[in-house]
């Protein structure tokens, strides 16, 4: 069995908006796609706190000054030295725009925009939820279901949260009803739009109650690079009746219809990630061997490796009720 595998260690610059999600947790992840004569593997870790997700890219730094006198009237630079005067979302921080998750894709912001996103949804957190001193990633939507998957377009986001920022967020937990600040743009490299919380660029997110998210039906042939990019975003969706062949627990691996192998490379497939399973990794999986699942629930998105980046598609599930196993081959 062959094996082609690269890593991608990416610098993140001082002055690093970092608006598309660096990696969480210790140790990378690894997309792979094994076949019966060869297994295609791709891993990343990134500078800036590399980990599994392998997610890291940044805007431009020609965006960052461009917005800097924005974030130091928000008291993102802190004064004198002082640590920067974090909001608590009780109320629209100083600065920022109300919008709708719909209006920020309208927008299409190319440079940081602070924003306050009042009763969106949040569907995922990154290792099941945000931990102070780490970095983490939450994806928020509109309304807890849509009834078509065209309902659904523009009204989902990702959103980063550094280290510096991430004790701002540890009590948010998935299903959550939340009042969000940050500061939105669309990264230049990955082409990802995006909320991002840092120490730069402040935000928080407040739970302002609970709901029940439904999954949107959709085929395999629905999640397209293009489709997150341009039309549906990072939404909660259903794929019913795929199958994959699991590897190591914290190792993606790629999907297909069940009974329609395809013998297509990670980076033309959707794959399936443990990111968003609390702490990083599948449980109950049986390692090596081609697994049927009656549906898989999880949130669109695309993991950018190198630069230019390819774009790998995954789907994050949050727990193991969002796998259920049907047939595990022998």
């Amino acid at each position: 069995m062959s094996t082609l595998r690269f890593a991608v260690h990416v610098a993140l610059p001082v002055a690093s908006l970092a608006l598309v999600a660096v990696a969480c947790s210790s140790g990378s992840e690894t997309a792979t796609k094994s076949t019966v004569g060869a297994t295609t593997s791709a891993s990343s870790s990134s500078a800036g706190g590399g980990g599994t997700g392998g997610e890291s890219a940044m805007a431009s730094s020609s965006s960052v000054s461009a917005s800097s006198s924005q974030a130091a009237s928000s008291g993102a630079s802190g004064a004198g030295g002082a640590p920067p005067m974090w909001p608590s979302c009780d109320g629209i921080p100083s600065g920022a725009t109300t919008k709708t998750i719909n209006q920020i894709w309208q927008d299409d912001p190319a440079q940081p925009e602070s924003v306050w996103v009042p009763g969106v949804y949040v569907s995922a957190i990154s290792s099941g939820g945000c931990v102070a001193g780490q970095p983490c990633q939450l994806f928020v939507q509109q309304k807890e279901s849509f009834p078509s998957l065209g309902a659904g377009a523009q009204q989902a986001l990702k959103v980063f949260v550094s280290a510096n920022g991430a004790a701002h967020f540890t009590s948010i937990q998935v299903g959550d009803k939340v009042d969000l600040a940050g500061y939105a743009a669309r990264d230049p490299m990955t082409n990802e739009l995006s909320v991002a919380v840092t120490l730069k660029y402040l935000g928080c997110a407040k739970s302002t109650g609970t709901g029940t998210l439904v999954s949107v039906p959709v085929a395999l042939a629905d999640l397209t690079v293009d489709a997150y990019e341009k039309t549906l975003g990072p939404l909660f969706v259903e794929v019913s009746t795929v199958s994959g062949k699991p590897q190591t627990p914290s190792e993606i691996f790629a999907l297909w219809s069940t009974g329609v192998f395809n013998d297509a490379g990670v980076d033309t497939v959707t794959n399936l990630s443990p990111y968003f399973l609390s702490g990083g990794v599948f449980a109950g999986l049986s390692q090596g061997k081609v697994t049927d699942f009656g549906h898989i629930d999880g949130v669109f998105a695309i993991v950018p490796i190198g630069s230019p980046p390819t774009k790998y598609e995954v789907l994050y599930p949050r727990s193991a009720s969002d796998l259920p196993i049907t047939k595990v081959h022998p």
